[in-house]
């Protein structure tokens, strides 16, 4: 059987905690990274409050918590451009903002996924430390008469914005993916090293975009 939504929160909770953490390890050594690794994920305090999704467009600049208790932490800020703002996952990200994360969270209207072009304008003017997709195309059935649209989506944009991260050291990307890259006829859930074998266009697509995105950018790829 497929996950709960429960046990896919916590994955993504793990990954998106996993993949700030490793950012600091590049750019940080010694007790520094030590003293900062303590509550560096908690929930902030005090984050600045943006527009909600609620239908309109988003292009969102916050942060997590003011300055000076970041500089009083020793912190090293983090950028983080988060894609599919307006989505359930995005807005939620968006919601929960770390102290020490200055995030910018962009829906379709800003950054289009089917346009090369405006993948790597994004990606080039923000210059982020940490890229997260948290955009797809999600409608299972229709995918399979909207292949193009769902391939751009899921397959090609992954592959892009994991060209564009190439371009900045250090940066990385964290993929948001799908048990759909499964067969799902298994007893148990599903482990991420599992075999996969989709049935869908969606899972297929998924799947693409997955290895498309470790294919160019290897370790600094989380899936």
């Amino acid at each position: 059987p497929r996950g709960t939504d429960g046990e896919r929160s916590d994955q993504r909770e793990h990954l998106v905690g996993g993949a700030l953490e490793a950012h600091r390890g590049v750019v940080a050594h010694g007790t520094a990274r030590r003293r900062r690794v303590r509550g560096a994920l908690e929930r902030s305090a005090d984050w600045h409050r943006v527009a909600d999704g609620g239908g309109r467009h988003a292009n969102r600049l916050c942060q997590g918590r003011c300055g000076a208790a970041v500089e009083q932490r020793r912190v090293v800020p983090v950028k983080v451009l988060v894609t599919g703002a307006n989505g359930q996952l995005g807005r939620e990200l968006v919601r929960q903002v770390p102290a020490d994360v200055t995030l910018k969270a962009v829906d379709r209207q800003y950054c289009d996924l089917t346009d090369p072009p405006s993948i790597a304008q994004v990606v080039a003017e923000f210059e982020p430390n940490l890229i997260i997709n948290a955009a797809a195309y999600t409608a299972v059935d229709k995918a399979e008469t909207e292949r193009d649209t769902a391939w751009r989506v899921n397959a090609q944009a992954p592959a892009l914005l994991a060209q564009a991260a190439e371009r900045i050291p250090h940066c990385r990307l964290l993929h948001v993916s799908t048990d759909y890259v499964f067969a799902g006829d298994a007893s148990q859930p599903y482990a991420p090293e599992d075999e996969t074998g989709p049935v869908s266009v969606y899972g297929q697509t998924k799947l693409e975009g997955e290895r498309a995105a470790q294919s160019v950018l290897g370790a600094r790829a989380l899936v």
